[in-house]
């Protein structure tokens, strides 16, 4: 994630949409909106391509799987002096980039929800 987050660093936001975009614009089956709003962007994840396609194959899901899309993008917005919040799951998200701020509260886990329901709202 080096080349990723020092992109985020040298060129900001702008840079972090451009990054989801390529990335879900590579995703077989992805239906993602990125939008620059506000000083952040947001990833409105409709239909997540590695939860569609666990299912499509029958395989199991565990309940932390969502999880990892959070500590994997906030590792790298660390770097660049970002950070990120994840709401719902179950192939279905919110995920918000921002500046990082001190007083900026720990992600709630459970905000993060999977319970294998694809019907589980956000």
């Amino acid at each position: 994630m080096r080349p990723v987050w020092q992109g985020w660093k040298a060129n900001g936001l702008p840079a972090v949409a451009k990054y989801w975009r390529a990335f879900f614009d590579a995703e077989p089956g992805a239906e993602v909106a990125v939008k620059e709003e506000d000083g952040s962007v947001v990833l409105d994840v409709a239909v997540c391509p590695a939860i569609a396609h666990l299912r499509k194959h029958g395989r199991e899901i565990v309940p932390e799987f969502c999880q990892h899309c959070y500590y994997v993008s906030d590792a790298a917005a660390e770097k660049a002096g970002l950070t990120v919040r994840v709401e719902g799951g179950a192939g279905s998200c919110v995920q918000t980039f921002r500046r990082r701020e001190k007083t900026d509260a720990p992600q709630d886990l459970s905000a993060i929800r999977f319970n294998g329901d694809p019907n589980e709202p956000r």
